[in-house]
């Protein structure tokens, strides 16, 4: 299942809105809380989401561009 566009909207706007130094003693609350911001989607899947966009902006920061 791919993420679209309103999704990936408000999945930045929820990584904002919850930042990870609020939920220092428990992470799990933090990407319950996003889900919880992002239209069809759980914790689980926002995670995912996010570490793939972080790995596509290493690998592009390596590369140069």
């Amino acid at each position: 299942p791919q993420q679209r566009r309103p999704q990936q909207e408000q999945l930045e706007a929820a990584l904002v809105k919850h930042p990870a130094k609020d939920f220092k003693d428990d992470p799990k609350q933090r990407w319950k809380a996003i889900a919880a911001g992002v239209e069809g989607k759980t914790a689980k899947t926002c995670l995912r989401r996010y570490k793939a966009l972080a790995a596509a902006v290493k690998a592009q920061r390596e590369a140069g561009a």
